[in-house]
């Protein structure tokens, strides 16, 4: 084992669920091709504590040399299926300012937390991302 990597140190991992840190709490989800069709990007239930939460959402980019292509695409973030957050990012052509789009809320105990993502195109060349970092409290 490499001496640097302490045996209890946690991997950077793509996926639904969310991982713990101590006192943080972090989702990563991979990447997702835009579709018409709305897709699960994140989705885990949240322990004991509640979690000061930063949802990042990525819109849709093309990772090639012809980077100014995009499109136009929603997230929605829900608790225990209810809606409680909603955007949209455009990518489309230079003015890729719309993306990434951030949104911060407060995550109660023991809640569904499922991120959604949708594109106006399907298209196989661009991909979307999200992610959520945040300080847990009352978890001792």
């Amino acid at each position: 084992m490499d001496p640097a990597v302490q045996p209890n140190a946690s991997v950077a991992a793509t996926g639904l669920g969310i991982r713990y840190i101590g006192k943080y709490a972090y989702a990563l989800s991979g990447t997702f091709t835009a579709n018409t069709t709305a897709f699960t990007m994140l989705e885990f239930t949240s322990g004991a504590g509640f979690i000061d939460a930063y949802f990042n959402l990525n819109g849709q980019i093309r990772f090639t040399l012809d980077i100014a292509q995009g499109g136009n695409c929603g997230f929605q973030i829900s608790f225990n299926g209810e809606v409680v957050g909603q955007t949209v990012a455009d990518t489309v052509g230079t003015g890729i300012g719309g993306s990434p789009m951030f949104q911060r809320l407060i995550i109660p105990p023991f809640t569904l937390v499922k991120v959604e993502g949708v594109s106006a195109e399907v298209n196989a060349n661009e991909t979307m991302t999200c992610s959520m970092r945040g300080r847990v409290y009352g978890a001792e």
